[in-house]
C-alpha cells in the first residue's frame, strides 16, 4: 500500500491529501472489520489451508495480471508533447539559454549539468557513437538490475541505472567502457519545448561514471563530478554535424548545440 501511495504521488496521479485520505479511510475501515471479527466470529474450520489457498491464488493472479497491465497503465501516465514552441533559428542562436541547466536543481551537491542540446533525429548521432565504439544500453528491467548483486557478472555487463526527469526515463542511454571500473555515459530526455519547424528537440548530460561496490554488497556505477573529459570527447566526435557551444548563462556549464540535419546555418569553422 505504500508503495502504490508512493508511486501515484509520483507519478502525480493523486494530491497527498488523497493519500493520506486514503490510508487513513483504510485504516479505519480495518480496524472496525478486527473489532468485529474478535469479538463475533468463532472458528468452526482450520484457517490454514484456507489462508494456503487465498495467497497462492493472490500470488499467481499478481505473477498474470502485473506484466500484462504495467505498459498500459505506464502509457496514461506519459507526458503530453510539449505546448511550448520555440522557433528553430531562436534556439539555435539564443532561446537554448532558456531550457533547464541542470538536473536534479533542488539537490546542490547532486546537481548534474544538462550540457548537450540536440535538433532533429537521435538516429545519425547514435549512429555516429556506435561508429566510435559506444553502445545503445536498453532500460535496465527488473532481471538486468538483479545482475547488480552477482558478483560473478563483470562491472561491463552491469547496466547503467537510469535516471528521471520529471518521472520519465531517458530516451536515448549510450556508454562507453574505458575499463572495469570506468565508463563515459551520454543520456538523452525529450527536451520541454519543440521546434517550429518539426524538428524535434532533445536535451541531456555527458557524464563519466566509476563502478563502485557499496559496503561489498552489490555493485552500482555512480557519476563523477568532473565530466568536462566526456563531453570535449563527444563534442569532437561530432564534427560533420552543425553545432556550436556556448556556456549556459544559468550553470557555466559550456554546453553542445547540435543539429543533426542541416539547418539554415553553417557550422563553426
Amino acid at each position: 500500500v505504500s508503495l502504490v501511495g508512493f508511486a501515484r504521488l509520483y507519478l502525480g496521479a493523486h494530491w497527498l491529501s488523497d493519500i493520506v485520505g486514503g490510508m487513513l479511510l483504510g485504516i479505519v475501515w480495518l480496524l472496525v472489520l478486527g473489532i468485529a471479527y474478535r469479538r463475533h466470529v468463532e472458528r468452526s474450520f482450520w484457517m490454514r489451508p484456507v489462508a494456503l489457498v487465498f495467497y497462492t491464488t493472490f500470488a499467481l493472479a499478481a505473477l498474470w495480471h502485473a506484466p500484462r497491465a504495467v505498459d498500459p497503465l505506464l502509457a496514461r501516465f506519459a507526458p503530453d508533447p510539449p505546448d511550448r514552441v520555440l522557433s528553430a533559428r531562436g534556439w539555435w542562436d539564443h532561446d537554448w539559454q532558456s531550457l533547464p541547466a541542470h538536473l536534479r536543481e533542488r539537490d546542490p551537491a547532486h546537481r548534474w549539468p544538462l550540457d548537450v542540446q540536440v535538433a532533429g533525429p537521435l538516429a545519425p548521432l547514435q549512429a555516429r557513437l556506435e561508429a566510435a565504439g559506444w553502445r545503445t544500453q536498453p532500460q535496465a528491467d527488473w532481471s538486468a538490475a538483479l545482475t547488480l548483486l552477482d558478483d560473478d557478472v563483470p562491472p561491463q555487463a552491469q547496466p547503467v541505472l537510469a535516471a528521471t526527469l520529471d518521472a520519465v526515463s531517458e530516451t536515448l542511454l549510450m556508454r562507453r567502457d574505458l575499463d572495469a571500473r570506468h565508463a563515459e555515459v551520454l543520456r538523452l530526455w525529450r527536451a520541454p519545448a519543440r521546434l517550429d519547424d518539426g524538428s524535434e528537440l532533445w536535451f541531456g548530460t555527458s557524464q563519466a561514471m566509476t563502478h563502485t561496490r557499496p559496503f561489498d554488497l552489490f555493485g552500482l556505477w555512480l557519476p563523477q563530478s568532473d565530466a568536462r573529459a566526456v563531453h570535449v570527447g563527444v563534442r569532437d566526435l561530432l564534427r560533420g554535424f552543425e553545432w556550436r557551444e556556448d556556456p549556459h548563462p544559468q550553470s557555466g556549464v559550456p554546453t553542445l548545440r547540435l543539429r543533426t540535419i542541416p539547418g539554415d546555418s553553417a557550422p563553426p569553422p
